[in-house]
């Protein structure tokens, strides 16, 4: 007995330094962008024309401000606020993000019409991928951190006219290189991919380079999205 106890003795720094190890390792494969009050950048966006989903609009340019840190019911948030960049949709959106994992929880959406403003607020629930829609801004937002490889599935609710539905998104994120056939950028280059699906539907795809703050490409049902470098 005295000698298996001894064993186990010797083992344990073996263990801690493995497990150490594995930690490490997740740290080192994961990543989430960094914002600060003051950052931003522009976006590029065109959009599905409807009846001929083969076609898509004239680039529009959004640029996206972090304008503010916020507390609010003992958490800190961040204030992201987007807006069209010649002003000519007269759309824009307030988005607020939880300060401490970049988690989406309220879409203030806005736009002008003769005028007169009109408002959407929109509860996101924070522990699952968001999607963007009620608004022309692209908001797509996984759950951060991303790491590679990775393959998770989380619940989302959404509220319809007094009825609450649950559906399932997978979000699956893995390290890619050399990408040659994806839209509007040039081949090469390590990327990490997020791809998050529902039930026979993609919701989102993204590509996130590690030293920018938002996707360079994404895409989802109704819109395509670039960062533009500047």
């Amino acid at each position: 007995m005295m000698r298996k106890y001894s064993i186990l003795l010797l083992m344990l720094p073996l263990i801690c330094c493995m497990s150490a190890s594995l930690g490490e390792a997740a740290v080192a494969n994961s990543f989430s962008p960094v914002w600060r009050v003051g950052d931003h950048w522009t976006v590029k966006a065109v959009y599905r024309s409807y009846p001929d989903q083969g076609k898509w609009s004239e680039p529009v340019f959004w640029r996206y401000d972090i304008v503010e840190r916020a507390q609010e019911g003992g958490m800190e948030y961040l204030i992201m606020e987007v807006r069209d960049r010649e002003d000519r949709l007269k759309v824009s959106s307030r988005l607020v993000y939880r300060a401490e994992d970049l988690s989406l929880v309220r879409v203030e959406a806005s736009k002008t019409r003769r005028g007169k403003e009109f408002v959407t607020v929109l509860a996101c629930g924070g522990a699952a991928p968001v999607a963007t829609e009620q608004t022309l801004t692209p908001y797509d937002t996984p759950v951060f951190p991303l790491i590679c490889p990775s393959s998770l599935d989380f619940s989302v609710t959404k509220h319809v006219d007094q009825l609450k539905a649950v559906r399932t998104v997978r979000q699956e994120v893995r390290q890619v290189s050399g990408v040659e056939e994806m839209p509007g950028l040039s081949p090469g280059g390590d990327l990490i991919e997020v791809i998050c699906t529902g039930k026979d539907e993609l919701v989102f795809t993204q590509y996130w380079d590690t030293a920018l703050p938002w996707p360079v490409y994404g895409e989802n049902g109704n819109m395509k999205y670039w960062l533009v470098r500047e």
